[in-house]
């Protein structure tokens, strides 16, 4: 069911948008030019309403872009990332990683990172992962934390029986 049925309770009449000057009865020319008039009327505030949220939406993002060379802090959530581990207290845990250096740009939002060996992650994140370097004073966490084994996910290789319960 369309809206209009639910809201309304019958169908939309359907009066076609033909051009005001052609030859028709007079309360039919005057009901298609207030249609018309009513659909431009229609597509006007539409524009103004996408463009007012456009701007909303516009002073929330940021306009970040990294050159190849620079250094960068990396952003990890562990309670995302299955390959970091998980702190007892996720609000203790650093929030930032590095410095680390941009070895390659993908596109116009993936850099990837000089890693260290010893890393468990994929090395190429997305702008929003990252915070550029400023200064020489601020020097957090530079080694990644590591996997835990008890969070190795295992997956099923073989199903090796099966059953059926039935409930009454």
């Amino acid at each position: 069911m369309a809206p209009f049925d639910a809201l309304h309770g019958y169908s939309p009449s359907f009066l076609p948008l033909i051009p005001v000057d052609s030859p028709t009865v007079g309360a039919v020319d005057t009901l298609l030019q207030e249609r018309q008039q009513l659909d431009k009327l229609l597509r006007e505030n539409l524009l103004l309403a996408q463009n007012r949220m456009k701007q909303q939406v516009d002073k929330q993002r940021s306009k970040r872009q990294f050159d190849v060379g620079e250094w960068v802090y990396l952003k990890l959530q562990p309670y995302r990332q299955a390959s970091v581990s998980v702190r007892h207290s996720l609000k203790l845990s650093p929030k930032y990683y590095g410095p680390y250096q941009i070895i390659a740009k993908y596109g116009t939002v993936a850099y990837k990172l000089l890693l260290p060996p010893t890393s468990s992650i994929h090395p190429v994140f997305h702008f929003s992962m990252l915070k550029k370097k400023l200064g020489n004073n601020v020097t957090p966490l530079v080694d990644l934390p590591t996997m835990n084994e008890e969070q190795v996910v295992v997956a099923l290789e073989q199903v090796l029986q099966t059953r059926t319960i039935t409930t009454d």
